[in-house]
């Protein structure tokens, strides 16, 4: 007898597009091809009375939390795809184990650890860090992007992100720009996205005489304040003429301008909130469309080149026969990281050193003096880079 599934989240999915609704329909899909029912359950929140809390809550809607209890009734398991804790979405879970003692709950967390990205609503947060703690005693098993055995006591499925490559229209190459450097940028924009490094570096670009015309195509809404910081930059004088910004697309509209360009950009500043391996969605749709896969990538230390790695991995591509790896720092792990990781080496005593000297000789010469210190760097050359003039060379021969 087929094994019975209730699908329960706060987005729709969709049968087309592109995103989390069309990542919930895979996922509904695949359990249906393992032989389930399955069935998806959209939660309705309401925001409570409490102007201070900005985040809608599970189990704050009392008509929904009693239409979920009997949708429940015959379901083997029940798939969260968790939001945020509060009391009320706990009370919810221990109604539906007192009354279905069979039922086995699932909670998948998109994003693991999730405070750094939700930094700005304290209040709400606050509520989340004590409430989640007696999720062990409902939920079954966490599904993670992470690497974590064990999340809130509660024992882990590790899963990665992926795309239906044969429900994706590739790029057009026919359609691309005729001049410069086209770069596409997709998102539901927040800080994390980190769009205002590749501005800023533009930016600099142009500062020192670059001559290349580079054009970046922005795609997406999201934060207001996030998307008036890129707006803000990109209407310097030196950038003007080389952003555009278009808002939300999806279908012709976006396909359009994908087949304006030859690069995509994923996410530049995940590590601002504190995740450091991170195998997004959007990379993923970025190479199914047919975006250009760049010879090499320099990573802003070694956790991010190592979470790189994997992610190329995990897509098909060899490293480094297919894509050169390098990074900073030379950690410890870099010499038994598959394949052995090439590197900057920091010098971070000799850095310490230093700063503390030059903090003593500020104190006693009352910060007079302005100097600047340089510490040099050390290639680490290992395996993750190649070459690929000596081996288009080796190829020939």
């Amino acid at each position: 007898m087929a094994k019975k599934v209730l699908y329960m989240g706060i987005i729709s999915p969709a049968e087309s597009g592109v995103g989390v609704s069309s990542k919930i329909y895979k996922q509904m899909e695949c359990f249906q091809k393992g032989g389930c029912q399955v069935k998806h359950f959209l939660y309705q929140m309401d925001k409570t009375g409490l102007k201070k809390i900005s985040f809608h809550f599970y189990g704050s809607n009392r008509t929904q939390n009693l239409a979920l209890i009997q949708a429940c009734q015959g379901v083997d398991l029940l798939y969260i795809r968790y939001f945020f804790s509060d009391p009320n979405l706990i009370h919810l879970l221990k109604n539906l184990k007192h009354r279905y003692p069979h039922l086995k709950i699932f909670v998948e967390i998109p994003t693991y650890p999730y405070d750094g990205e939700y930094s700005k609503y304290s209040y709400s947060l606050w509520i989340d860090k004590h409430s989640r703690k007696k999720l062990h005693s409902y939920v079954d098993r966490i599904v993670t992007y992470s690497e974590d055995s064990q999340i809130y006591r509660i024992p882990t499925i590790p899963i990665s992100n992926a795309v239906d490559v044969s429900s994706i229209r590739q790029r057009n190459v026919h359609g691309s720009a005729d001049s410069g450097i086209h770069i596409i940028m997709v998102a539901q924009m927040a800080f994390w996205h980190g769009y205002d490094r590749v501005l800023e570096g533009l930016k600099q670009y142009y500062a020192e005489q670059g001559t290349e015309n580079i054009q970046l195509h922005v795609v997406g809404d999201g934060d207001p304040a996030v998307l008036n910081e890129y707006q803000t930059l990109a209407n310097t004088d030196l950038l003007k003429g080389h952003v555009s910004f278009y808002g939300r697309k999806s279908g012709e509209a976006l396909d359009a301008i994908y087949d304006k360009c030859s690069l995509a950009m994923d996410s530049m500043g995940r590590h601002r909130t504190n995740v450091f391996y991170n195998s997004t969605l959007k990379g993923k749709e970025y190479l199914a469309k047919g975006a250009k896969m760049p010879t090499a990538f320099f990573a802003d230390d070694d956790m991010i080149a190592l979470g790189c790695i994997k992610a190329f991995q995990e897509a098909g591509y060899r490293v480094p026969e297919d894509i050169s790896v390098a990074s900073f720092d030379d950690l410890p792990f870099c010499e038994i990281s598959s394949p052995r990781l090439t590197t900057i080496k920091v010098f971070k005593y000799e850095m310490g050193q230093i700063a503390v000297r030059r903090l003593i000789e500020v104190m006693k010469d009352g910060g007079k003096i302005n100097t600047k210190t340089q510490v040099c760097t050390e290639f680490v050359e290992r395996d993750s880079v190649i070459d690929l003039n000596s081996a288009s060379k080796e190829g020939g021969n």
